[in-house]
């Protein structure tokens, strides 16, 4: 093994119609299989599609993976990132969502979408994944300073 952690990204479709309280859930779930092995990452939810990154140890990080396979909440999961790597980029927060229905920043998300689609889980370089990631990680933090402010206001 390369790095100490191992980073996934996939893409899924929802099976069924998901709401913001659906979404809390799927948090709760996912955290409570996560923080005590030292998982962290991201969920982002719009229109139906799942963007989902984990990082972690490989041991844990692929038995979360194979759990999530068999989560009824989504389909044809297609992995995009597959990485090993010696720095975490999501380890402010245990496991974040959110849900993009309510966002305005279809583009953003729209790309997000498309570059992960366009990623290959064993030919993507080292500077493709870590390029990405941060892409996403500064687009999840910028909704959570944006829900913040929404919040204050």
């Amino acid at each position: 093994m390369q790095g100490q952690y191992l980073q996934i990204v996939y893409i899924s479709r929802q099976t069924h119609r998901i709401s913001e309280p659906d979404l809390l859930d799927i948090q709760k779930k996912i955290v409570n299989r996560s923080v005590s092995k030292d998982i962290s990452g991201v969920l982002l939810h719009r229109s139906g599609i799942f963007l989902h990154f984990i990082e972690g140890p490989y041991k844990a990080t692929v038995e979360l993976l194979v759990d999530l396979a068999t989560d009824p909440n989504h389909r044809d999961m297609r992995l995009v990132i597959v990485h090993s790597t010696p720095k975490r980029h999501a380890r402010f927060w245990s496991m974040g969502v959110i849900d993009m229905n309510h966002s305005s920043d279809n583009d953003a998300f729209s790309s997000l979408i498309k570059t992960a689609s366009e990623l290959c889980p064993s030919g993507s370089s080292d500077s493709e994944v870590e390029s990405f990631l941060d892409r996403l990680i500064t687009y999840f933090a910028g909704h959570i300073e944006s829900l913040r402010d929404d919040q204050a206001a």
